[in-house]
């Protein structure tokens, strides 16, 4: 009886080996990337009366430069008014005015780095100002976290709202 358990065993161990999921460890330590998705940004009040052209910068402590998250090209920016709500991934807040964000680049960032950084920037004759300048400390996550930061800045008053996202290779 001992010598048939013993064979019989390690047969069972990989059977229950193969219904465990492949990503239930892995998913426990946590992803080795992270994805940015934006959700909305939405523009209570602007600075100057009409509108602020508006665009999303991000880069990490390891890079030295900025790159254009959206829109896609460099240079861009989209006119909003006040009360506009560029949503690209979810409905957008009764009382204001509901717009398309379009595609926008989702990178993925090792989580070994330190900060991750979210910018929106509005764009003036007289340069470019920043508006909110959102610090993402980076380590391995497992699921998505929301990430909403909100800005009262002179006359401007703005919302980001934002998704970090696990990305396993």
């Amino acid at each position: 009886m001992r010598r048939l358990l013993a064979r019989l065993l390690p047969a069972v161990a990989v059977a229950v080996a193969a219904l465990v999921p492949a990503g239930t460890a892995r998913a426990a330590d946590g992803a080795p990337y992270v994805r940015v998705h934006l959700d909305q940004i939405i523009a209570y009040d602007l600075e100057e009366s009409g509108h602020d052209e508006i665009f999303v910068r991000m880069y990490h402590d390891g890079s030295g430069k900025p790159f254009q998250a959206w829109p896609m090209k460099e240079g861009d920016e989209l006119s909003v008014a006040a009360r506009d709500c560029v949503s690209f991934r979810e409905a957008c807040p009764a009382g204001t005015n509901q717009r398309s964000g379009g595609g926008f680049y989702a990178p993925r960032y090792p989580t070994n780095l330190k900060f991750l950084y979210v910018q929106l920037w509005e764009d003036d004759l007289a340069g470019d100002d920043l508006l909110m300048n959102v610090p993402v400390g980076l380590r391995p996550i497992s699921e998505e976290q929301r990430i909403v930061e909100e800005a009262q800045i002179g006359g401007h008053h703005y919302v980001l709202k934002f998704t970090l996202t696990p990305v396993y290779l």
